[in-house]
This record gives structure tokens, C-alpha cells and sequence, in this order.
């Protein structure tokens, strides 16, 4: 990662931990089951019954029709599978070691960070900072159109754990993007932190639907940062859905309508 990016952030962490604004303190949980073999799961049958039931409960239905499934516990992924062509579905650490810059290919990195500020506060400079952040990426051809929604669960299954997720979600010019995630944690979880940063770039003429469901406990903190990025006449639309209780929720989306005739439309339900 670019050490700028890592200086900055760092600078941002420091002050965190003098000041402790908002009561959290970072210190408190730990990155859990992040050190373990990731891809557990080779199909979307080999999952336990227990963690699809976490799943329905935000609506990723694993039996049902789809264009692709990601799954993440806690800070690595069980499952990624993608069924349509021309949309790419990857864990992120795969996509940014496959998409450098090298062999004609383009270079994910340009796309790092340039939605979210990776100083905007100490929860982005947390996943800025971190070597072992996972999340996933997502990437429409130009043309391409999803018939399917991408299903994507981020599931927090230890106690004590903060997750920090990092996303990077491009549509190219004309392309059409449905996407579902579901974010939810074991009932055995206790004393957990959800830290999600995504960023969008919607190329021009593209459209995105992103549905974004909740389901934590009462003892959950959650910090979800996103930045989307939308093109000539491009279209966004956000739903976001909490279905439960959670200790507390911070939310400050950034929506950059840097094309003519581009669009957002958002959507709550707490």
C-alpha cells in the first residue's frame, strides 16, 4: 500500500487515541480469525446449516438464483463464486494482487482510497492501516448486465472481534450492477465491531442497485464508510435496511455527483 496512505492514516490513529471521541476504543477488539486458511468452502452446499440460517436472516438466500456468492467470517473469506460472465467477483486481497498494473492490466490501486479518505476518521485509518483487511471486489464489464443479484454476507463469528472490511465496487460504461449484502454476527459474538468501508465508481450510463441489510446484537458497534463516485448520466440506488437491535450505528455516506445528468437515490429503514 502507499506509505502516504499509511502515514495519514496513522496521523489520524494517533489523535484517536489521545481523544476517544465516541467511546470506542480500537484497542479493545482484536482482528480474530484473521490468520486463518481462507476459501474453507469450495461450493455454497458445503456451509454449515447454522451460518445459512445467519445468512437468510439478511436476506442471501444460498439456494436461490443468483449472478454470485461472497462470504466472509470475520476478517477472511469462506466462499467466492461468481456464475455470470463479464462480472467479476474476487476477495480483495486476490483482486489487488491480480489487478497491479502489470501485463496491460489495469491497476486496481488507482482505485484505492480515492472514494473514501482513507483520514476521514479513526475507522477508515483502521482498515487503511491494517495489512490484513479482506472484503470484496466486484467489476462489470462494459455492456455487461446482471439478470441475477451478487449476494454478499460479511458475518461476524467471534467474540471480541472487530471486522474490517474493505470493498471496491466498479461498474464500467453501460453496465448494470444488483447487489445484495447482508451483514450480520453469531450469537455468540459478543462485543463486536463492524468497520466497512466501499467504495463505487459507476462509469457513465451504468446503473447500481446496492441493498444493504443489517442484523447485529444489542452489544455490536457499527461503522459502515461509503463513497460512491458517479459518471455522465449514471445511476445509484441505496437501500438500507436494519432489522434488529445494535449498540451503536454510525453511518456517513459521500456521494460524488461528478457527471451530467448523474443520479442517487437512497433509502433508510431503522
Amino acid at each position: 500500500m502507499n506509505q502516504e496512505i499509511k502515514l495519514r492514516a496513522q496521523q489520524v490513529l494517533d489523535k484517536a487515541k489521545s481523544k476517544n471521541d465516541d467511546g470506542i476504543d480500537l484497542d479493545d477488539y482484536n482482528m480474530g480469525n484473521a490468520d486463518e486458511p481462507e476459501g474453507i468452502y469450495q461450493s455454497e452446499g458445503e456451509i454449515p446449516q447454522d451460518i445459512r440460517n445467519s445468512m437468510d436472516s439478511v436476506g442471501i438466500d444460498v439456494s436461490g438464483k443468483k449472478s454470485g456468492l461472497y462470504l466472509q467470517s470475520g476478517n477472511k473469506h469462506d466462499l467466492c463464486v461468481s456464475n455470470v460472465e463479464g462480472v467479476e467477483l474476487l476477495p480483495i486481497k486476490e483482486a489487488l494482487k491480480k489487478y497491479n498494473g502489470t501485463d496491460g492490466k489495469y491497476n486496481l490501486n488507482d482505485y484505492l482510497w480515492k472514494a473514501v479518505a482513507p483520514d476521514k476518521d479513526k475507522y477508515t485509518a483502521e482498515a487503511a492501516i491494517q495489512e490484513i483487511t479482506q472484503g470484496y471486489f466486484i467489476y462489470a464489464k462494459k455492456g455487461q448486465k446482471t439478470i441475477f443479484p451478487l449476494q454478499s454476507c460479511l458475518f461476524v463469528n467471534l467474540p471480541g472481534m472487530k471486522q474490517v472490511v474493505h470493498n471496491i465496487i466498479i461498474a464500467e460504461e453501460g453496465s448494470q450492477l444488483d447487489i445484495i449484502t447482508g451483514c450480520t454476527v453469531h450469537k455468540t459474538a459478543k462485543k463486536a465491531l463492524h468497520l466497512g468501508v466501499s467504495e463505487f465508481y459507476v462509469k457513465k450510463d451504468a446503473r447500481v442497485s446496492f441493498s444493504m441489510v443489517h442484523n447485529w446484537g444489542d452489544d455490536t458497534n457499527v461503522r459502515p464508510r461509503t463513497g460512491i463516485i458517479l459518471e455522465e448520466n449514471a445511476e445509484f440506488s441505496n437501500f438500507f435496511i436494519v432489522m434488529s437491535a445494535v449498540k451503536n450505528l454510525q453511518t456517513n455516506p459521500v456521494i460524488q455527483l461528478i457527471g451530467k445528468n448523474s443520479s442517487y437515490f437512497g433509502q433508510t429503514l431503522i
